[in-house]
C-alpha cells in the first residue's frame, strides 16, 4: 500500500510539475534571449492568450467526475461536444479582439501577433478528457505523458524559432507546440473513444455545469492576469516584462501547490463517498499550512533563485516579493477543501461567486495604480482580492464543511501569522525568520495531511 501511495504520488507531482515546468523554462529562455521590449511583447501575447483561457474556462472535465460510471461514455461525449464548441467561438473571439488587444497594451502594430492566438485556443478545443478524468480513480499516468507530450514539443517550437533569430513570436509558436502536442497525445493515451454530442441531453447537462464557471474563470482570469494588464497598460511593455519575470518565479509554482491538492482532494472525497468528515478535516488543516510553507520558503529564497535563473535585473524589490508571497498564501489557502467539496455537489454557481470577488481587486489596483503608477499598487489590489475571495468562499462553502470549519479557520489563523512573521526581518541581511517559518508550517502541513489512517492520500479506493 506504501509503494503503492508513492508511485501515484509521484506520478500526480510530474504531472503537476509539468504545469509550472513548460511557462518557468519559457521564460528562462525568453529573459536570456531577448532584449526587455521584446520580452515585454512575449509577456503581454501571454497575458492576452492567458485571459482567453480562463475567462471562458468551463472546468467540463470535473461535470464528467461527478457523474456515474455507468454514464461516463456519454458524460465524455457531451463534455467533448462543449469542449470543440468552446475552442472555435473563443479563436473567433481572438481574431476579432486583436487589435483592441494590441491597442492596450501599447503595441498598435502587433494585431496581427495577437490575432495568431486564434491557432492553438482553436486546437485545444479537441483535446482528449479521459486521461483527466481517470485521476478520479488515481490513475495519474495518462495525464502526464499527455503533458509531457505538450510540453516536449513546445519548448523545442520556443528554442527552434530564437535560434532562428525569431523574437517575441517564439511565444506563440511554443503555445503552438504546447496545443499540438497535448492535444494529439490525449488522444493516443485515452482508452475511451474519442466522441462528440451537440445538443442532446449530455452537453445540455456539461452545458448547465459549466456556464456558471464561466464567471468563476472571469474571475480567475482578474486574479491571474488582471493586474498584468494594468501593468501594461499603464507603464509599458518593458515594465511588464519585468513584472512577468517576478510573477511567474514566484506565483506561477503557486499552481503546482493547487494541482496537487486539487486532484487528491477531488479524488479522495469522490471514492469516500458518505465517509468524508475526515479527509475534508486533514485537507482543511493542510491546505492552509501548505500555502505557509510556499509563502515562507519564497520570502527566504525567491530573490536568490530569481537572481541566479533570469539575472539580477528581475530581482524584485522587498516589498514587492512580500506582497507576492502573502498572495500566494492565500490563493493556495483558498483553493481545497471548498472548490472540490462545491463542485462535486455541482454547485458551480457558488465557485464562481467566490472568485468574482477579485473584480473588487482589480477596480481598486486601477485606483491605487492612477493615483500612484507603480507596481506595488497593483499587487496591493492583488493581495486584497485574494484575502476576499477567500472570505466569501469559506463562507459560501462553510454549510458543507460541517465541523471541519473550526479546522479551517485555526489553520488559516495559523498560516497568517506564520507568514507575517516571516516578513519581518525582509529587506535586512538575514532570511533566518523566513526559513524557521517555512519549516514550521511544514512541520503542520505533514502532519495534518500524513499523519493519521484518514490521509486523503490513503482515503476511499477506486471500486
Amino acid at each position: 500500500m506504501e509503494a503503492q501511495t508513492l508511485r501515484k504520488g509521484s506520478t500526480l507531482g510530474a504531472s503537476a510539475a509539468l504545469e509550472i515546468a513548460v511557462p518557468l523554462a519559457r521564460m528562462l529562455l525568453l529573459s536570456r534571449a531577448l532584449p526587455l521590449g521584446e520580452l515585454g511583447f512575449a509577456s503581454a501575447l501571454a497575458t492576452a492568450y492567458a485571459l482567453y483561457d480562463q475567462v471562458t474556462d468551463m472546468a467540463v472535465h470535473r461535470y464528467v467526475y461527478a457523474e456515474r460510471r455507468e454514464d461516463l461514455d456519454a458524460a465524455l461525449a457531451g463534455a467533448h461536444g462543449l469542449l470543440v464548441l468552446r475552442g472555435l467561438l473563443l479563436a473567433a473571439g481572438a481574431l476579432a479582439l486583436a487589435p483592441l488587444a494590441a491597442t492596450v497594451f501599447g503595441l498598435p502594430g502587433g494585431a496581427g501577433d495577437f490575432a495568431a492566438l486564434a491557432g492553438p485556443l482553436a486546437i485545444r478545443g479537441f483535446e482528449h478528457l479521459a486521461p483527466r478524468v481517470a485521476e478520479r480513480d488515481y490513475r495519474f499516468g495518462p495525464q502526464l505523458r499527455a503533458g509531457l507530450a505538450g510540453a516536449v514539443l513546445s519548448l523545442l517550437a520556443l528554442i527552434a524559432t530564437l535560434a532562428l533569430g525569431g523574437g517575441h513570436d517564439a511565444l506563440t509558436a511554443s503555445l503552438y507546440g504546447l496545443a499540438l502536442g497535448q492535444t494529439v497525445a490525449s488522444h493516443l493515451v485515452a482508452r475511451a473513444p474519442y466522441r462528440l454530442t451537440f445538443f442532446g441531453p449530455a452537453f445540455r447537462k456539461a452545458l448547465r455545469f459549466g456556464a456558471p464557471l464561466m464567471a468563476n474563470g472571469l474571475g480567475l482570469a482578474v486574479a491571474a492576469q488582471g493586474d498584468r494588464v494594468l501593468v501594461g497598460a499603464l507603464l509599458g511593455p518593458e515594465t511588464l516584462g519585468l513584472y512577468a519575470v517576478a510573477m511567474l518565479a514566484v506565483l506561477v509554482p503557486v499552481s503546482l501547490a493547487q494541482r496537487l491538492m486539487g486532484a487528491v482532494t477531488a479524488a479522495a472525497l469522490y471514492n469516500a463517498g458518505e465517509r468524508r468528515a475526515g479527509p475534508i478535516r486533514l485537507i482543511a488543516r493542510a491546505a492552509p499550512a501548505l500555502g505557509a510553507l510556499y509563502a515562507c520558503g519564497a520570502l527566504g529564497c525567491a530573490n536568490a533563485g530569481i537572481s541566479l535563473a533570469f539575472g539580477a535585473r528581475f530581482v524584485p524589490t522587498p516589498e514587492v516579493l512580500a506582497l507576492l508571497s502573502a498572495a500566494a498564501m492565500l490563493r493556495i489557502a483558498r483553493a481545497e477543501p471548498f472548490t472540490s467539496l462545491l463542485l462535486l455537489e455541482q454547485r458551480t454557481r457558488l465557485v464562481a461567486l467566490g472568485n468574482l470577488a477579485t473584480l473588487l481587486a482589480l477596480l481598486l489596483s486601477a485606483a491605487l495604480m492612477l493615483a500612484r503608477p507603480q507596481v506595488e499598487s497593483a499587487l496591493i489590489g492583488r493581495l486584497c482580492g485574494e484575502a476576499l475571495a477567500l472570505a466569501v468562499t469559506f463562507k459560501l462553502a462553510r454549510p458543507l464543511l460541517g465541523t471541519a470549519a473550526h479546522d479551517s479557520f485555526r489553520a488559516l489563523a495559523l498560516a497568517c501569522g506564520l507568514t507575517l512573521a516571516a516578513c519581518v526581518p525582509l529587506g535586512s541581511s538575514t532570511t533566518a525568520c523566513a526559513i524557521v517559518c517555512a519549516a514550521l508550517a511544514g512541520g503542520f502541513f505533514a502532519r495534518a495531511l500524513f499523519g493519521g489512517a484518514a490521509s486523503p492520500l490513503r482515503a476511499g479506493a477506486p471500486p
